[in-house]
């Protein structure tokens, strides 16, 4: 099984609309659930017809949303990449991110905000993160944990007023998240991230960085030895 993308429809009407899409994960040949949920002005609503594409290619035929506002269209990624997933219903559009990883892949995980933020309100990125980001991201492919507050939208925003690399949001939770990529054969290079989340990291195989001490952890002092030790590895496979 592989983590579903659940796209959010919301009439331009709604109070809720802008609601951001959750990204997902899976490897490649392996059937993911694309999930749309279509929203009348003050909660969900049904009987809407919902076009899912991916990468501009339409999957399908439109779908309609049962009762609980809920469409599903099933797809089967044919080779590796980051792709584009977009749902429209009335239209309106919400669209999100499938990391298709390949049998070889090895992820790097980044935790966010900790493995971002320079500051605890986030008013300024770790010195180095966004060029790090784009280098590892060239050899490996990357999701962002989402862990903590400030939750899943605002770390959307975030990332992109800040400039990042866009990725797949994946959260929270590190234990959850980890699991399900080991259950899907998923192989982890590294995990980069605070304390907390490398603790609970630690059961799984992977290579564990952190830019405070942590048992069983390499410690960095910035995003540039980060990128050097992701680089060199090797990862440890259980």
């Amino acid at each position: 099984a592989a983590l579903l993308i659940l796209l959010f429809i919301a009439s331009a009407s709604s109070a809720l609309a802008g609601i951001p899409v959750v990204d997902g994960i899976t490897p490649v040949g392996e059937a993911v659930m694309l999930e749309a949920l279509t929203r009348g002005k003050f909660m969900s609503e049904g009987g809407r017809l919902v076009q899912f594409s991916v990468a501009e290619k339409p999957v399908g035929g439109a779908v309609l949303s049962g009762g609980d506002g809920r469409a599903y269209r099933e797809f089967i990624p044919s080779s590796a990449g980051l792709l584009k997933v977009r749902a429209t219903s009335d239209g309106n559009e919400a669209s999100g991110l499938l990391l298709v990883v390949g049998r070889e892949d090895e992820v790097v995980v980044v935790e966010a905000p900790a493995a971002l933020w320079a500051d605890q309100f986030g008013l300024y990125p770790m010195e180095g993160a966004a060029e790090a980001r784009k280098n590892i991201a060239a050899r490996f492919p990357v999701i962002y944990l989402q862990a903590g507050l400030p939750g899943y939208r605002a770390m959307r925003i975030w990332i992109k007023e800040k400039d990042f690399p866009r990725h797949p949001v994946i959260g929270p939770g590190a234990i959850s998240i980890l699991g399900q990529l080991k259950r899907m054969g998923i192989k982890v290079r590294a995990v980069i991230g605070s304390p907390d989340t490398l603790r609970a990291a630690g059961k799984y195989p992977g290579m564990l960085i952190g830019f405070e001490p942590t048992p069983g952890a390499l410690k960095v002092s910035d995003w540039a030895e980060a990128q050097d030790a992701v680089s060199k590895g090797p990862v440890p496979q259980k």
